[in-house]
């Protein structure tokens, strides 16, 4: 994006937002609280627009105790002629239904059973957030996907998937679809199938015969999920080879906002590439010479190159590729590995190209082959790389990990250059590991940014404890009401384990914190730093007394972790057993289950909690039940 762009998308903003922006800007008031709910449920039903999302904005922070504003807020959701606000930030009734999360999926599975198209739609993508806490609205899902709308049945499939994760209930619903006369719904169903690995094994014959099948979407996307499955090779590999010729092309999806065509050969080369065989390299390596797949060489030299050591036959195609520019042969011949290393003399030639794409493909191959041997060469194809506006230096750097250390300088100096943090760029620099550490501060600074941040999180943890006084320093440090609340560096602090013990002190102070995130994000990370016990679990044992929801039951889940501690914890576990909120009880069944056989005497609540009237508790009391007993 030029600055150009970027000041023109500024600007335009301004104009929209300027008569609203200053009636919106955040205040320095109290957070939202359960006590507001009578007057915030009366604004959600004025009908006037500002009234409506300031008190949107409200009941997704308040989350799970909004639960009374549910009716209100499936009336707005069902609203089809209600006009959403201009403000980027404003929440819409779909995520204030998110934010109450499992109390909220009775309510939205009625909206999917009954609801108009637009509203079921709705309905399905809160539910599809809300995860497999709506186990309970399986049935509804299910029985919608008759509907004749495609894009809902595409929704309810996605849900499907993401909600039942063990695919006892979705596949054999699955395997049904994959025998819809509509071509969309086939296409929809493998592709749902793919998202359960080898548990759908049972349905590879099935997805062999689809290679076959009329539409070349389907044929597309059933190479794909036997790539994705992985098993039955010597059935599956000759297959797919034969489809190397079907150059047959359609509209792929690339994300939910991109589209473009992609013929049926390019998905069956990344399919052969997951089962990295031999022999598969010289029919791909004919495939690129197809006088139809001349506008898919990028793609296929991509599938060649994730063939890795085994593609080693093809270095002098791919050679060919990097004199053409193409900026996937760089990446090919980095993840061919060794043999590619014959290639370095003629690489090293075309640094003298005139075009500055063959540079910059050639400089990179050169920097992801041997970086150390050709320090040299790093700056040239940087420049290069800018002035022909290619990536090929970061998507080889990208893949090189610690071999990256050399390149680290620039990499540092490229990210506080740019306009906004690069993912990539920030990536590329926890592939390095614990030589990164100088860009600590920077990744710091990016945590609780939304686009990236949670990027700079692992980067931060792969580079390793060095960081954690940063983070303590980041946490305690004093902040305006206005600024962001540091939940991703608390996150970051529990995901180094016991090796954040120095972090307790800084993250119990934050059980008092005003903000329930804050507070439901520290009981998490306490729980996942462990140490040291008797500090952490009386901490979290007091947090089990919180008057919000989310946060009790992070510390339900926390106490899970102390087995020793089992004497000390299970009475009180037990009575979050009958917690008003189901996320409390199904978080403190969990952590019974974690017990193990020290949780037998909460056997009989856990029957009790079988019966709950939400599923998600039933399973979950059902599977803590199975752990404690099992011997």
């Amino acid at each position: 994006m030029n600055a150009v762009y970027s000041l023109r998308r500024c600007l335009t903003w301004l104009v929209v937002l300027w008569p609203v922006m200053f009636d919106s800007l955040p205040s320095e008031a109290a957070p939202p609280s359960p006590e507001n709910l009578p007057e915030l449920v009366a604004a959600l039903e004025s009908g006037v627009p500002k009234r409506q999302d300031a008190a949107l904005d409200a009941v997704f922070a308040i989350g799970p105790e909004a639960r009374s504003a549910i009716p209100s807020l499936i009336k707005l959701l069902e609203d089809e002629g209600r006009i959403p606000s201009v403000l980027p930030t404003a929440r819409t009734p779909q995520e204030a239904l998110e934010a109450i999360g499992t109390e909220a999926v009775p309510a939205l599975s009625d909206v999917v059973a009954t609801g108009r198209v637009v509203s079921a739609r709705k309905a399905v993508l809160a539910l599809w957030k809300v995860g497999p806490r709506a186990q309970g609205a399986l049935p509804a899902l299910i029985r919608r996907l008759s509907d004749e709308d495609i894009p809902l049945r595409r929704a309810i499939l996605f849900s499907l998937s993401r909600i039942d994760t063990s695919g006892d209930v979705t596949i054999p619903v699955l395997a049904r679809l994959l025998e819809d006369p509509d071509e969309h719904v086939r296409v929809l169903a493998v592709n749902c199938l793919r998202q359960h690995g080898e548990r759908a094994a049972p349905l590879v014959p099935v997805l062999i015969s689809m290679l076959k099948d009329s539409g070349p979407s389907v044929r597309g996307a059933a190479a794909t999920a036997l790539g994705d499955i992985g098993i039955a090779g010597d059935r599956v590999v000759p297959t797919l080879t034969a489809l190397l010729e079907d150059s047959e092309a359609y509209h792929y999806a690339v994300s939910n906002d991109l589209a473009g065509l992609r013929q049926v050969a390019v998905h069956a080369a990344f399919a052969l590439a997951k089962y990295k065989r031999t022999e598969s390299v010289e029919p791909l390596m004919k495939a690129m010479e197809h006088p139809d797949l001349q506008f898919a060489q990028s793609e296929l030299l991509k599938a060649l190159g994730e063939f890795g050591p085994t593609a080693a036959d093809a270095v002098p195609l791919v050679l060919d590729k990097v004199r053409s520019g193409n900026a996937e042969a760089a990446v090919a011949l980095v993840k061919i590995g060794p043999a590619a290393r014959s290639v370095i003399g003629p690489l090293r030639e075309l640094l003298a190209s005139p075009k500055q794409s063959v540079q910059a493909v050639a400089g990179a191959a050169l920097v992801g082959l041997d970086l150390e041997a050709n320090r040299d060469v790093l700056q040239q194809a940087l420049q290069a790389e800018k002035d022909a506006e290619l990536t090929v230096v970061e998507d080889v750097l990208l893949r090189i990990g610690p071999g990256a250390a050399a390149a680290l300088p620039a990499i540092l100096t490229k990210l506080k250059e740019a306009d906004w943090p690069d993912e990539q760029l920030i990536t590329i620099v926890g592939n390095i590991g614990p030589s990164a550490r100088e860009a600590g501060p920077l990744l710091v600074s990016y945590l609780e940014d939304f686009l990236v941040g949670a990027a700079a999180s692992e980067v931060l943890v792969h580079i390793g404890p060095e960081m954690i006084p940063l983070l303590v320093t980041e946490l305690t440090k004093v902040r305006s009401p206005l600024e962001t609340p540091p939940l991703r560096t608390i996150e970051t602090l529990g995901r180094f384990g016991a090796r954040a013990e120095s972090a307790v002190p800084a993250l119990i102070a934050r059980l008092e914190h005003e903000d329930r995130n804050v507070r439901t994000a520290a009981a998490l990370a306490l729980g996942d730093i462990g140490l040291p016990q008797d500090v952490v679990v009386p901490a979290l044992l007091k947090t089990l007394r919180d008057p919000r929801a989310s946060v009790r039951a992070k510390a339900a889940a926390g106490l899970g972790h102390f087995r020793a501690e089992a004497d000390t914890t299970i009475k009180p576990l037990i009575a979050a057993l009958k917690d008003e909120y189901a996320d409390v009880r199904a978080a403190a069944a969990t952590a019974l289950g974690e017990l193990g056989p020290a949780g037998r005497p909460a056997l009989p609540s856990l029957e009790d909690v079988a019966r709950d009237p939400h599923v998600y508790v039933q399973v979950m009391a059902q599977h803590a039940a199975e752990k404690i007993a099992a011997p």
